[in-house]
């Protein structure tokens, strides 16, 4: 397999993942058509930073995630805030994971146990937590591909059924009381930016190559999405559950629900295993931590957060995408603004685009400010 074709998996895999279960949902509140317009939109938001984070990585040697860029480009005291933002990213995201990996394996286990389904898969992630988050992501790194590829067939399955089954009255139907509702979901399904260092590496920081992989693998998700709301949305005729799977059993089935909650189950405990490492990492290394007061923290933290009512998967996701991507976007752009060479973007789309986006993302840091 070629270095294109592995950095373009390895981009593709990282983005398409649990966040996609929120869109079919959130489409359905603002509309159809005014879902896809935001798609369309945020897409072309998201590979111009996807591509300025690539000329911030090609601009600086050795291997960074962006509290080291920020170190390298901006200062040390500009390290902390990218350590918050990040901060807040995977906390967000490992929240969601539990959020969502619970109500998948609730509705497997509510088969055979359905008084004691939501407190089992609470402590089956807590304990997959405390162990994963101690050792290695050996275990997560070996199968998270299998898994990846297990989603995207099922998704294709989805699809395929979905559009053959659908009833298409919805798609001139929008609701403007709802309008900014996808925003924040469908930000955080589309960002891949931590993997972004990743692919460079893969493919030898080839410039050329480099910003072929982070077009052509942010527009193969969008498309996946658009496609799958549209299915999810048209194949769900009494209306769209949040989790996008249990709402499907009218239509298909007990069996297919089952399905898809097995292939969401495993694909987020993967991602929680992942995600959950990456935090731990980021508490000792850049916080400080001593290793077993981060490890614990690690796997605590997102309990904590659900037991005090953190608990709605929609809501966590619009958070996450509207106020804390928001806010590494703009990072993002401060970083590429004070770089002096380029390699992908010309520097004349200096003013235009970089206004264009902070506005964008000023816009959403605002919005996820006042999201109730």
């Amino acid at each position: 397999m070629s270095r294109f074709i592995q950095a373009l998996a390895l981009f593709i895999g990282s983005i398409i993942g649990v966040g996609v279960f929120a869109l079919p949902f959130v489409f359905s509140e603002a509309g159809f058509l005014l879902g896809s317009i935001e798609l369309l939109v945020l897409t072309v938001a998201v590979i111009a930073i996807s591509l300025m984070y690539g000329d911030v990585i090609l601009a600086v040697q050795g291997s960074h995630q962006l509290p080291g860029y920020a170190k390298m480009i901006l200062g040390k005291k500009w390290v902390r805030l990218g350590s918050i933002i990040s901060t807040f990213n995977l906390l967000g995201a490992l929240v969601v994971y539990v959020i969502l990996g619970t109500k998948f394996l609730g509705l497997l286990i509510s088969q055979f146990f359905p008084a004691q389904a939501e407190v089992a898969a609470l402590l089956f992630y807590f304990t997959l937590g405390l162990f994963v988050f101690f050792y290695d992501s050996a275990v997560a790194t070996e199968i998270d591909s299998a898994l990846a590829t297990l989603l995207l067939i099922f998704m294709a399955v989805l699809i395929i059924l979905g559009l053959t089954h659908a009833d298409f009255n919805f798609i001139a139907k929008i609701n403007l009381s709802n309008i900014l509702t996808p925003y924040g979901p469908i930000l955080f399904a589309l960002t891949g930016v931590s993997v972004i260092p990743r692919v460079a590496r893969t493919l030898g920081r080839n410039k050329t190559h480099l910003k072929q992989v982070l077009i052509i693998g942010t527009i193969i998700p969008a498309i996946v999405y658009f496609l799958f709301v549209l299915s999810i949305i048209g194949a769900s005729p009494h209306g769209v559950s949040r989790d996008a799977i249990s709402g499907l059993a009218a239509t298909f089935g007990s069996g297919v629900v089952m399905l898809g909650a097995l292939v969401g189950f495993l694909s987020t405990s993967t991602a929680y295993c992942g995600v959950g490492l990456s935090f731990r990492g980021l508490l000792q290394f850049d916080f400080g931590l001593p290793k077993r007061s981060a490890w614990l923290l690690a796997a605590v933290a997102p309990f904590l957060l659900y037991g005090i009512g953190i608990s709605d998967f929609v809501r966590v996701v619009s958070f996450i995408g509207s106020f804390t991507i928001a806010a590494e976007g703009i990072f993002i752009v401060y970083l590429w603004k004070r770089l002096r060479h380029v390699s992908i973007i010309p520097k004349h789309y200096d003013s235009i685009l970089s206004d264009a986006l902070i506005g964008l993302f000023v816009f959403g840091l605002m919005y996820g400010l006042i999201l109730k």
